[in-house]
């Protein structure tokens, strides 16, 4: 069966599922908007919202506002965050849910959102560079892939069809995806009705004869996003062979990219199997780097020993199983940084650190170094 040819067919037909419009957040930012609104009333309406609410709370905690106390209150974290930040995380805590699901293609779905955020945090801090409002490109970021969503939604419900069709790895399925999610954005983004402005990002954010202030930005967004999965720490250098930056934003950028993770972090939400837990584990990798790795694994509260397989400069693997798309939290020594679960067979998972900051690397370089070394003879 050719799935792609199915899929085409149902895109230009225009049958396909549609996810909930986030109307509701985008009803709750231009609330927001108004300055007159008082604190006391943006704090009732996050009552009402309780995973919102946690997601607030988790994210004024985080490392990116870190203060000397620890924020306990509603009212405390909308101070903390300002309302900017409140309007672009309701955003994308509905998109968050809307994005996340069960189905054979779990792992695409996690990075589908995984790079909509990262790329939305990285559009914001670019912004001003092309004098675009920054929580006008941090939800621009957000929604101009929307595509994928349907896209991978089209292949999971193909696949439950047809099972036997299921021949591609990861890659294969996303390339297939990306082929077609703008076409797939633009129908969604009628759909819901979104403004002119947020469908013209979706629509023309790939094409090169169309040009605006907020489409560079998202470009240079989604060519940092690319680079971060490419390299575990992105150094200023690397940076500038995106032409629209100059150096010294290139290394303003730089400082801020290890914050994204953080981001992520807040938005953990419960596991989709029958079994409750959070989006990510935690490896613990331990202070006596020795020929005789070991890793502690925890996840939902259970811990458990697991071998350190191999190294590299840019992975690890570890002889446990884990779920290709998971943001994974790791402890090596001092340091506390990010990897990707990028795949996962026959009982070992390998992880690429994510998003390292210049202590981080070094800290990476040096376990890597005692990973790899050859054991005394």
């Amino acid at each position: 069966m050719d799935l792609e040819a199915v899929m085409i067919a149902r895109v230009k037909k225009g049958t396909i599922r549609v996810p909930p419009s986030p109307v509701v957040a985008l009803r709750l930012m231009q609330l927001l908007a108004d300055e007159s609104t008082p604190l006391e009333a943006l704090k009732s309406a996050l009552e009402q919202d309780q995973s919102l609410a946690a997601i607030v709370l988790r994210l004024a905690n985080s490392a990116t506002y870190r203060r000397a106390a620890e924020v306990i209150s509603l009212q405390q974290a909308v101070l903390v965050l300002g309302r900017k930040t409140l309007r672009e995380v309701s955003v994308a805590k509905e998109l968050h849910e809307t994005t996340l699901g069960g189905g054979a293609l779990v792992a695409l779905r996690r990075r589908a959102w995984r790079e909509s955020l990262a790329c939305a945090q990285v559009a914001s801090w670019v912004a001003p560079m092309f004098e675009v409002k920054p929580d006008e490109a941090f939800v621009a970021g957000l929604l101009h892939d929307i595509g994928r969503v349907p896209g991978i939604g089209i292949l999971e419900q193909l696949l439950t069809e047809h099972p036997e069709a299921d021949t591609r790895n990861e890659d294969g399925w996303w390339q297939l995806v990306e082929a077609h999610h703008v076409a797939l954005g633009t129908l969604l983004g009628r759909s819901w009705g979104l403004p002119s402005l947020l469908a013209l990002a979706i629509e023309q954010h790939h094409d090169p004869q169309v040009s605006s202030p907020l489409l560079e930005v998202l470009r240079v967004a989604d060519q940092v996003v690319t680079l971060m999965d490419g390299e575990p720490f992105l150094a200023a250098d690397h940076l500038g062979a995106i032409a629209a930056l100059s150096s010294a934003q290139c290394e303003e950028l730089a400082r801020q990219l290890p914050l994204i993770p953080a981001t992520l972090d807040a938005f953990r939400e419960p596991e989709l199997t029958e079994r409750a837990g959070v989006i990510d584990y935690e490896l613990q990798l331990p202070d006596a780097l020795d020929p005789d790795l070991q890793v502690t694994l925890t996840c939902d509260g259970l811990v458990s020993e697991a071998d350190l397989h191999s190294a590299s400069a840019a992975l690890f693997v570890v002889q446990a199983a884990l779920r290709p798309g998971r943001l994974v939290k790791v402890h090596a020594g001092d340091a506390r940084f990010h990897a990707r679960v990028t795949a996962s067979a026959d009982g070992l998972s390998e992880l690429k650190p994510w998003a390292l900051d210049e202590a981080q690397a070094r800290e990476w370089a040096r376990f890597v170094a005692h990973a790899t070394a050859a054991p005394p003879g």
